[in-house]
């Protein structure tokens, strides 16, 4: 910032710049003779005199005020010595405003290990060095365990603590990760314990797909979630059954090795239906629930097994996996067709509508789906004459779903329109594109 301060260039030798504080990583450094055209070791001055080499850096200093903008800190790989259930994480904290942690996991059943040899004075060297070292000069041997083949991605972040383990279990091995951020300088996170809840598997293993795997965007239909377990003397088995989804499910039937089951309990929850068995499962092959649901975007359809045990409910997530070889996509995933489009379904009550006040056709209403929305956008229907001249714009904010807007007759004025034909512009601003189609209304009075 201080290029252009010719003092820097002759004349001071020490100098302090103060700034507010920043959150940086890197600095860069301008030397005084990348401006000008002076030259390291020497220069012309205006007399035609030969200047000094304008000299080295001696120290540089660099002092930072309240805490580190970022810290990650990732846990050794933990052993549990055999596959558990893992159903929990939490932890103690102390987080100011100001101040954020989020935690990651992820699981796997292999590793592989990492051999360190170190000396006497703690350098690592080689094994064939660590060898030849005479006793005395041979420090520990460190053996390290990484992660191999099969393990899971990192998980979703945990923003609260004690929300049920988001990684795939049963595993005997989990990584923990958390980022602890600074918001404001002299706000800092300050981390107690961790604590890891686990306990005997419901299944040795549960894989789950969802059938069919891809759907046409707007349109209701019966799915059918695919659940394989396995058992062994050591798992406990569910009695109930939880599936849920970001879309409304509807509860169709439930079979067992392709037979029906008597006996369902139905229970509604926030995002789904848990099912609740009239007995303990510990010897089924196959589970097929089927419900009907009406998809916008790709959506992800998981199943969750729950038993209670000593007066407490444990729960056992079901990975995706192969769970119908026959049929699916391994996934408990919907898609739809691959396209840009982004809606589908455009309707209109009426070519006429007549806005008099009778309460007969006083509106007309466009119905129409949007599509891979993935948060919420604008979501307009723009109303123009014949010339294109725009009389109203009916706006709101949505996700992928189904919608119906109603324009009433009236400018943005609050006028009535005169008689006439006029032009309906549905748009749907994406995240990347921006989808549009045009009807044609007729308004009457």
């Amino acid at each position: 910032s201080l290029l252009d301060d010719q003092r820097n260039l002759f004349e001071v030798l020490n100098f302090t710049h103060h700034f507010e504080p920043i959150a940086a990583r890197y600095l860069r450094l301008f030397y005084p003779t990348s401006v000008g055209g002076l030259i390291i070791g020497g220069a012309i001055d205006g007399m035609g005199l030969r200047l000094d080499g304008l000299g080295y850096i001696g120290e540089f200093q660099i002092f930072g005020d309240g805490y580190p903008e970022h810290v990650a800190l990732r846990s050794p790989v933990i052993d549990l010595g055999s596959d558990w259930n893992i159903t929990a994480l939490s932890w103690s904290a102390d987080v100011p405003a100001g101040a954020r942690i989020l935690f990651r996991s992820r699981t796997g059943d292999e590793v592989e290990e990492e051999i360190h040899y170190y000396d006497s004075k703690g350098k690592e060297v080689t094994e064939r060095r660590y060898g030849k070292l005479i006793k005395n000069f041979r420090g520990p041997v460190v053996t390290v365990i990484n992660p191999s083949a099969g393990w899971s991605a990192w998980s979703e972040e945990y923003l609260e603590s004690g929300i049920p383990f988001r990684s795939p279990s049963p595993r005997r091995y989990l990584q923990i990760e958390t980022e602890m951020l600074s918001e404001e300088p002299h706000s800092a996170v300050t981390l107690g314990d961790i604590v890891i809840e686990y306990g005997r598997p419901l299944a040795g293993t549960a894989v789950g797909e969802v059938v069919p795997a891809q759907t046409e965007p707007g349109l209701t239909r019966t799915f059918t979630y695919f659940l394989r377990p396995t058992f062994d003397r050591q798992n406990l088995g569910f009695d109930r059954l939880l599936l849920e989804s970001t879309i409304p499910i509807v509860f169709e039937d439930l079979l067992f090795d392709g037979q029906p089951v008597d006996g369902v309990r139905l229970e509604e929850v926030v995002g789904g239906f848990r099912l609740h068995l009239p007995n303990t499962v510990d010897a089924v092959d196959l589970v097929e629930v089927r419900f009907d649901a009406t998809v916008f975007q790709r959506t992800r359809f998981h199943a969750t097994l729950e038993i209670d045990q000593a007066g407490e409910s444990l729960q056992q997530s079901v990975d995706p996996g192969d769970a119908m070889i026959e049929v699916g996509d391994d996934s408990d995933f919907v898609s739809l067709p691959v396209n840009g489009t982004l809606f589908a379904n455009l309707a209109v009550s009426s070519g006429v509508f007549t806005p008099n006040g009778d309460g007969l056709h006083d509106e007309v209403t466009f119905s129409f789906d949007a599509l891979r929305l993935t948060s919420d956008r604008p979501i307009l229907a723009l109303v123009y004459d014949l010339r294109g001249r725009p009389v109203r714009r009916l706006e709101q904010q949505g996700g992928a779903g189904h919608y119906d807007l109603s324009w009433d007759g009236l400018d943005e004025q609050g006028n009535l329109s005169p008689p006439g034909l006029y032009l309906l512009r549905v748009e749907i601003v994406g995240d990347a594109v921006t989808g549009s189609a045009t009807r044609v209304v007729g308004l009457a009075y």
